[in-house]
């Protein structure tokens, strides 16, 4: 029998995977593009390490070739900064961006090449 469940606010919608890869970064913020280094990866977004850290709200572009993608070439994304971290002892500064264009058929295509890869 199927139980009613309670999504709690501020949940994921999916899980994240570590991955080792780079991305690049635009910013209205910034005079040049920015390479980041990725932390971890969904289909809704990625939290990259960061240098220097854009407040909250802020918008960008991000470009990145997610592993086992080299058939489709780059994804370039419009992104949302929704959390943003001071380092931690050793734990490095970092953004979380939310994904805001991404196109239904590259969501899928990101969460099956995400399958099978662990946590963070």
């Amino acid at each position: 029998m199927l139980q009613p469940a309670t999504v709690l606010p501020g949940s994921r919608r999916s899980l994240r995977r570590a991955v080792r890869l780079e991305a690049e970064l635009a910013s209205t913020e910034w005079e040049h593009v920015r390479p980041h280094r990725v932390l971890d990866l969904s289909p809704e977004g990625m939290q990259v390490a960061a240098g220097t850290r854009l407040t909250r709200g802020e918008s960008l572009v991000v470009s990145f070739t997610p592993p086992g993608w080299w058939l489709h070439g780059e994804l370039s994304l419009f992104a949302e900064v929704v959390r943003s971290t001071p380092r931690i002892g050793e734990e490095p500064a970092s953004m979380g961006r939310a994904f805001l264009d991404i196109p239904h058929g590259a969501r899928e295509d990101l969460a099956r090449c995400l399958r099978g890869r662990p946590p963070p």
